[in-house]
């Protein structure tokens, strides 16, 4: 509740973190996102003081107080995340079998600036951005996506990729 209630009337917040980070910090919430792939609730926020965004798991949190208001405008918050998007897109190859276009679009519903283009009755591309701070998450759902899916680029998610299948 506090944090929704931050963000709607633009309000710092103190957070403390739970064992073993057990630190406090100063953020200005930005946005929830809920994550179905591990069914967890993150939250995004800005440090104004490093002028950073940070993403953590909510149950990390072990208390929030609720500070005074802030003036950072919504442009500089946007730039400071959108700073930390790869610089490349994924592209994906899909062969639609076993609802697997669906399962795309629920797993990585979170990224930025996503477009599907239809090949043919049986393939179609889906291009998206998304946060360096999330590319550990990416690889995974990528892989939990199946043979149905092909990564085409860029090359630093094929080869985590790849070094991933061979650890398996």
């Amino acid at each position: 509740g506090q944090i929704l209630t931050a963000i709607s009337q633009k309000k710092r917040l103190e957070i403390s973190y739970a064992q073993p980070d057990s630190r406090k910090v100063t953020l200005i919430p930005y946005r929830l996102e809920y994550g179905v792939f591990d069914g967890r609730w993150w939250l995004v926020s800005y440090d104004e003081q490093q002028n950073l965004p940070s993403k953590c798991i909510l149950s990390d949190i072990q208390a929030v107080k609720m500070l005074d208001e802030h003036f950072v405008s919504e442009d500089v918050i946007r730039q400071a995340i959108t700073q930390n998007l790869a610089e490349q897109p994924i592209i994906l190859h899909i062969d639609y079998r076993k609802n697997v276009l669906e399962r795309c679009f629920f797993l990585l519903g979170n990224t930025m600036d996503m477009s599907a283009h239809k090949l043919n009755d049986k393939e179609f591309r889906l291009q998206f951005r998304y946060f360096r701070w999330d590319e550990d998450s990416i690889v995974r759902k990528l892989l939990y996506l199946g043979e149905c899916v092909t990564v085409q680029s860029p090359s630093n998610i094929i080869n985590q990729l790849v070094s991933q299948l061979k650890q398996a």
